[in-house]
């Protein structure tokens, strides 16, 4: 195997670990942070398995590179391989549980953990809610205020807000974009309250 230096062997994980990332993000199911981690786990396992291995084939950085990246490629597909087994015994055992009459219930620790979670988030949209109302309030927009009324009586679509604001669709939907815009902002700040909290 070849000697570099550590330059070297920063750069050649960084360039492998973008290969990594292109590798994960072709799954569309994935959370973009559970891509990143799979991408990253499976480089460092590359990285470890040459190291411990060291290919006598590899004789320039290209061909460590290539190594590098088909090793990332096998590890990347053998957890795969191996979440796709893992799902299938899951199943298998919900059939069995089902078939045999016996129910899996939660701990009492997960449900009240759940209901915490739950109480959290209604918490959240609540006062999202009231700030978004004192905001549009604030920015006499009365046809993005008129929305949030109409979301909370029931009328989504934007024929029935128009009909019932007495404005025109195109009203409602620049209404809607200018309500999503605070929205996100609000959304952002109570997220970055509830760090500092944590």
């Amino acid at each position: 195997m070849i000697e570099i230096g550590k330059q070297e062997w920063n750069r050649l994980f960084k360039e492998v670990l973008v290969a990594a990332l292109r590798m994960t993000r072709t799954k569309e199911s994935m959370l973009v942070a559970t891509q990143n981690d799979h991408a990253r786990e499976a480089t460092q396992r590359a990285f470890e398995r040459c190291l411990r291995v060291r290919p006598a084939e590899v004789s320039s950085v290209d061909a460590l590179r290539a190594y590098l990246v088909k090793a990332v490629r096998s590890e990347l597909s053998h957890a795969n391989a191996e979440q796709a087994s893992r799902s299938e015994r899951e199943g298998a055992a919900a059939v069995e549980e089902a078939a045999i009459g016996r129910s899996v219930n939660a701990s009492a620790e997960v449900i009240h953990l759940e209901d915490a979670r739950a109480l959290r988030r209604r918490k959240r949209a609540g006062l999202a809610i009231e700030r978004l109302r004192q905001e549009l309030t604030a920015q006499s927009d009365a046809i993005a205020l008129g929305t949030v009324d109409c979301i909370e009586a029931g009328k989504t679509q934007p024929a029935d807000q128009a009909a019932l604001l007495k404005c025109s669709i195109e009203e409602i939907y620049a209404a809607r974009k200018r309500r999503k815009r605070v929205l996100e902002k609000i959304l952002e700040a109570l997220d970055g309250g509830r760090e500092e909290d944590a």
